[in-house]
């Protein structure tokens, strides 16, 4: 039966990870570099490292939820692609 919950938000800088455990009713945390261009490589690196922190598999993960401010930040920076419509 699966029952962990892992909730991921990429951020410019950090990935923060959290695992909720429903069976113990406990939280842990753990934090990442993020791998720009690339955030799925922090997002792995984060799941695995909390799920070893923890002494749990990948399997007992019944539910993963995924944040990012990566694009919301590009749009406040103006750090995005000019584009134009003909």
């Amino acid at each position: 039966m699966s029952t962990i919950r892992i909730g991921i938000d990429i951020g410019g800088t950090f990935t923060d990870i959290i695992l909720f455990d429903e069976t113990e009713g406990i939280y842990h945390s753990a934090k990442t570099h993020s791998t720009p261009p690339d955030q799925s490589r922090g997002a792995v690196i984060g799941i695995d490292k909390i799920l070893k922190q923890t002494g749990r598999q990948g399997s007992q993960v019944g539910y993963l939820s995924h944040g990012t401010t990566v694009g919301a930040n590009a749009v406040l920076e103006g750090k995005l692609a000019r584009t134009a419509l003909i």
